[in-house]
């Protein structure tokens, strides 16, 4: 009756608390999630025009800046050589003397041949106005020669004598030449005096070369922009996207902000920005101004989307925030509408708190049983290490194979190899009972034989076999007033020298498979134990005749015990002939995998009941 009323109450307390808290959760809830979006709108709003003002007045202009430096620069520098070159005494001298010095005609060469080499530019070019002869030295052909005799009567030659009527030092031409596909920017200086000069002299600069850097260096740092080189008649010659090129600039921008790019006189540092919307309803931001000295623009531009890439990130993460705020808040509402709603809560709780009893017993459970679960692997770890390496097998045996799968993490099964100066000994055991007493035995047998191979005997099985129960017996000092115990370990040992191989078992087989013929060749019928009262046992050593190609098997009997098949027979020594017989003719990187399905299929449901080992190799 107690706990019905009890069971009452609660019932009655949960309808009060969602009647109550419910109206103030929802209005709550409703409260915070306008004000949070409210919040966040106005601040996307805020920064988007914050990220945008500073893309106007300080990216986009610093990007451009670096660019138009970039390029003038090369400018000033071949306007400074081409000066200098003009300026010099020994080239006024050479065309004072119509050319005919040959010590300063060389001199002269060697002049523009180191600007040419030295500065990368692609042509070094004299036009004298004394002879009208045309020398030139460019980075394709590597010389200095005389290219032509300008005359009047060529209108491919009149620049020339347009240049010597300009009345100032130099005039840099910027000029695309559609057969190669280049923009070019030529500096013609006058030699001499600018009323009466002798020649004209300069270099030729590749400016496509000059862009195209700037363009692989912003790729190759993902910096997604594009730098356009345009004509004083708004034809686009340098682009980043190919289908721009010999295009007008009318094609892809808005007339009106053509027109501006075209009259913009701004020489200075500083460049022009505006911005544009495409058909696509994509926002472009743009910067431009005049190329120092030429009537060719230099233009910048940048997809805002990209500028403005990193709000997304801003506004997922404002999202997520607001959620959690919201999940949080509504927490809180409830659990303080709980506290006002209903006096009965702590009667309501006792409960819980047994409940959260038994949780606690629960984990202090689940938390002993993974610490002896570790404790398990851990000595999984252990045994591994007592195990061979592949690359100690793999130095012994050239060809061969191990199936090692305990019952439980660890097992009674092991195998060994050990090689000396003469040769070597391979062995599979099978201690008494798996899990972890058969893996503390396995251990101890391990190191019992490394004893017996180490310091008393290491080229005879038997005698090994014979050892070994020896020291099982003393070691662990059985005799008939003690309990009967009949723990011990079944051996195989096959010891492998130049051409001689010698094999003795205790309650372990060999199988040997030579072509179509297999044989197997049994142990004594004993085990190694610890039982003193029983007679020292005989091991008997059989010898196998050594051939190129002979595989050898040994197994501990888990593997024929194992029961299956429609009956739940075990696997037995006929069907396990017949297995290896056939998977003697595959690779020995195959038999394994081959083996072990074979046996698997035939266990189907039935649990594998011990541990399997099996050791294939071949001589």
């Amino acid at each position: 009756m107690i706990n019905k009323h009890f069971r009452n109450i609660k019932k009655d307390n949960n309808t009060i608390v969602d009647n109550n808290s419910l109206r103030i959760v929802i209005l709550g809830c409703i409260t915070i999630v306008v004000a949070l979006i409210s919040m966040s709108i106005l601040s996307m709003i805020i920064t988007s025009n914050a990220v945008l003002n500073k893309l106007k007045t300080s990216d986009l202009q610093n990007m451009a800046r670096s660019i138009s430096v970039f390029v003038e620069g090369k400018i000033d520098k071949a306007l400074d050589i081409s000066v200098l070159l003009a300026n010099d005494p020994t080239v006024v001298e050479w065309i004072q003397k119509e050319e005919q010095s040959r010590l300063e005609g060389e001199i002269v060469q060697v002049k523009m041949a180191e600007l040419v080499n030295d500065f990368e530019y692609d042509v070094c070019f004299l036009t004298s106005a004394v002879t009208n002869h045309y020398w030139s030295y460019s980075s394709v052909d590597k010389e200095f020669v005389l290219l032509d005799t300008v005359t009047q009567t060529d209108s491919s030659d009149m620049w020339f004598f347009e240049t010597l009527k300009m009345k100032k030092k130099y005039d840099i031409n910027i000029d695309h030449n559609k057969e190669l596909n280049d923009t070019y920017v030529w500096i013609n200086t006058l030699v001499g005096d600018i009323n009466q000069p002798l020649a004209v002299s300069g270099v030729g600069m590749n400016l496509s070369k000059v862009i195209n850097q700037l363009i692989e260096d912003e790729e190759e740092n993902e910096i997604n922009n594009d730098i356009l080189l345009v004509d004083g008649e708004g034809q686009i010659y340098l682009s980043k996207k190919p289908e721009y090129l010999e295009k007008s600039l009318t094609e892809y921008l808005p007339g009106n902000l053509v027109q501006e790019i075209l009259r913009t006189n701004n020489l200075e540092s500083k460049f022009d920005i505006a911005d544009y919307e495409t058909p696509q309803g994509e926002y472009f931001d743009i910067a431009y101004k005049k190329i120092k000295n030429t009537d060719w623009n230099l233009i910048v531009q940048i997809p805002r989307a990209d500028s403005l890439g990193f709000l997304k990130a801003i506004i997922i993460n404002t999202i997520i925030s607001c959620i959690l705020i919201i999940l949080i808040i509504v927490l809180l509402f409830y659990f303080i509408s709980n506290k006002i709603a209903n006096p009965y809560k702590r009667a309501l709780l006792l409960n819980e708190e047994l409940e959260e009893k038994v949780k606690e017993r629960t984990k202090e459970l689940v938390e002993k049983n993974n610490r002896i679960k570790d404790s398990i692997e851990y000595a999984k770890m252990i045994q591994q290490t007592i195990l061979p390496s592949s690359y100690d097998m793999g130095k012994c045996l050239k060809e061969y194979f191990i199936i090692y799968e305990p019952r439980d993490i660890v097992g009674g099964d092991f195998y060994w190899l050990k090689s000396h100066s003469k040769g070597y000994l391979v062995i599979v055991g099978d201690c008494t009972g798996h899990g972890v007493p058969g893996a503390l035995m396995a251990t101890a047998v391990n190191a019992m034989l490394n004893h017996v191979v180490d310091g008393i005997c290491n080229d005879n099985p038997a005698v090994i076999l014979y050892e070994l129960d020896r020291l099982l017996k003393q070691s662990f000092k059985m005799n008939h007033n003690e309990k009967f115990i009949s723990d011990g370990v079944d051996l195989g040992i096959i010891y492998i020298e130049e051409h001689k191989v010698i094999f003795s078992g205790a309650n372990i087989s060999v199988f040997v498979v030579d072509g179509n013929k297999i044989d197997e060749i049994k142990g004594n019928n004993c085990t190694i134990d610890y039982i003193s009262e029983q007679q020292d046992k005989v091991f008997e050593n059989y010898e196998i005749a050594y051939k190129q190609g002979v595989t050898l098997y040994m197994v501990t009997d888990g593997l024929i015990e194992q029961p299956g098949g429609e009956k739940g027979y075990p696997f037995g020594r006929r069907r396990f002939t017949n297995l290896i017989e056939a998977a003697s003719k595959l690779e020995m990187d195959i038999q394994s995998s081959y083996i072990l399905n074979t046996i698997k299929e035939y266990a189907d449901e039935q649990i594998i009941r011990d541990d399997l080992t099996l050791l294939g190799f071949r001589l």
